[in-house]
């Protein structure tokens, strides 16, 4: 199977996507910890069985927005750990 070579700017254009959508998300959930790892695995295991499901249906514009949540979900996740403000 022959694969694309993806440019540089398309890589730009995902990570300024996943940047204003994680705002978005921010704005509407606002700026506070995940509890818990199980929390974080919870929000990012919901996220991939949404993603399956998109897959499933073959719907592409829905896979893009499905893994731009599971990008904020880990990321925000992340930014939770290295803060230290997870119970356990």
């Amino acid at each position: 199977m022959k694969r694309e070579l993806i440019t540089e700017e398309k890589i730009n254009e995902a990570v300024e996507a996943f940047k204003s959508e994680l705002k978005k998300r921010l704005n509407q959930k606002g700026y506070n910890s995940f509890a818990s790892s199980h929390e974080i695995l919870g929000v990012v295991d919901e996220e991939c069985n949404e993603l399956k499901a998109a897959v499933h249906k073959n719907n592409l514009s829905e896979v893009r927005n499905e893994l731009l949540d599971i990008a904020v979900g880990v990321i925000f996740g992340i930014a939770c750990i290295d803060s230290d403000t997870l119970d356990w």
